[in-house]
């Protein structure tokens, strides 16, 4: 990408984010505290979908399976946790289409299971035609199957820690070149190192 497309890209995502075009500040319509004798995840998976059909009309048909808390806190929540963001993965059907993708939410959630400040809601897939399913989770690791016509095609694995520079050949880009693809990354993956994909066809 030429210098001039980075200085272009540059400034209309930080005019984006002045506008509040790449930032959704609240809560979703249909989030709740979590009810008597739901688990704090089961209430936490219960309102990512509930934000992502008020946010994006994305459907989400087994909150159970099709959503997964990625690292999340060991032990109870204090009021202290409230104030980091959490990410969490999710299965859901998108407006137009039968099949499902993978979007990742980013949020912040109370003790009593409530998500808000959705502030980062993006679709990691968009594979027309291709159904993503059987989502795991294990640390930074994040699989799902790939189907077509309901035919397992491939096995895909996102590594939530991110990119490896030497891996992209970018270790000796310059700053204005690392900060366009930083924001190329945010925008796609929802974290400006980028997230470290590895597909599996079968």
């Amino acid at each position: 990408m030429k210098r001039l497309d980075y200085q272009i890209r540059i400034i209309l995502f930080v005019a984006g984010l002045l506008s509040g075009g790449a930032i959704a500040i609240g809560s979703a319509t249909g989030v709740q505290d979590a009810q008597e004798g739901q688990t704090l995840e089961a209430a936490a998976r219960s309102n990512i979908a509930s934000i992502l059909l008020y946010r994006r009309g994305a459907m989400v048909t087994n909150p159970e399976q099709d959503v997964v808390w990625l690292n999340p806190p060991a032990g109870e929540l204090g009021p202290e946790d409230s104030m980091s963001t959490q990410t969490f993965l999710a299965l859901a059907v998108p407006p137009g289409s039968n099949d499902r993708d993978l979007y990742r939410i980013d949020a912040k959630i109370s003790p009593q299971g409530r998500l808000f400040d959705d502030s980062w809601i993006v679709n990691l897939t968009r594979t027309e035609g291709a159904d993503d399913n059987q989502l795991t989770s294990s640390g930074t690791l994040v699989a799902t199957v790939v189907s077509y016509a309901q035919k397992v095609t491939a096995i895909e694995i996102r590594d939530f820690a991110g990119e490896k520079s030497h891996e992209m050949g970018i270790e000796n880009w310059n700053r204005l070149a690392l900060l366009g693809n930083q924001i190329t990354n945010l925008e796609e993956t929802g974290q400006n190192n980028g997230i470290r994909y590895l597909r599996f066809d079968l």
